[in-house]
């Protein structure tokens, strides 16, 4: 298997996750996702130039959570559906907080003083809301730390904005895990 995307993808990097958690071999070929080239290349595997891209003996799957549910359908198991709500709600923070560091780095709205820019920040207070009061109370499983720890890390990275202020439960979380060595080897600096 051969899957296509940037480390510094959030995406990218819960796929790979899920690749060595299934012990499933495979290559990555690094693009570079935000440069003409980088999406032009993207383009040649889906018209929606989305990263990742799995290419398989079934052919070319895009979009990480269905690429995920592949692989895990591949080894047998399957996710319930109260799962795929929590990693959905974690898969909205990270598409909500990608449009925010993208309106800054394209100079769209520096300051996200447009409406849009003001709907995706509230969404995003929301859904941190959400997910401290659930990590508060202790109800995460693994893969939804796994993904949850790809986004705050990204946001870490990227510098997108303090996510951490108001945020203990979800600070103390990425603290914990950030430097495990299951998460070192695909963090977005390397």
């Amino acid at each position: 298997m051969k899957l296509i995307g940037s480390t510094t993808s959030p995406f990218v990097r819960k796929v790979i996750l899920v690749l060595e958690d299934l012990g499933i071999p495979y290559e990555l070929e690094q693009v570079r996702s935000l440069t003409p080239d980088g999406a032009k290349q993207i383009g040649k595997y889906n018209a929606a130039r989305r990263i990742p891209i799995l290419e398989t003996e079934d052919g070319s799957i895009f979009d990480s959570t269905i690429i995920c549910e592949y692989l895990l359908e591949k080894q047998g198991k399957q996710i319930d559906v109260k799962t795929k709500l929590a990693l959905r709600l974690i898969d909205e923070l990270c598409d909500s907080c990608i449009i925010l560091f993208q309106q800054k780095l394209w100079e769209c709205d520096l300051k996200w003083e447009s409406k849009f820019s003001q709907v995706q920040f509230e969404r995003v207070k929301s859904i941190l809301a959400s997910l401290e009061k659930k990590v508060d109370k202790g109800g995460l499983h693994q893969m939804e730390k796994d993904w949850l720890l790809c986004v705050l890390d990204w946001l870490s990275f990227r510098e997108v904005f303090n996510w951490k202020k108001g945020h203990l439960a979800l600070e103390n979380l990425y603290e914990s895990l950030k430097d495990k060595e299951r998460y070192q080897k695909s963090a977005p600096r390397t």
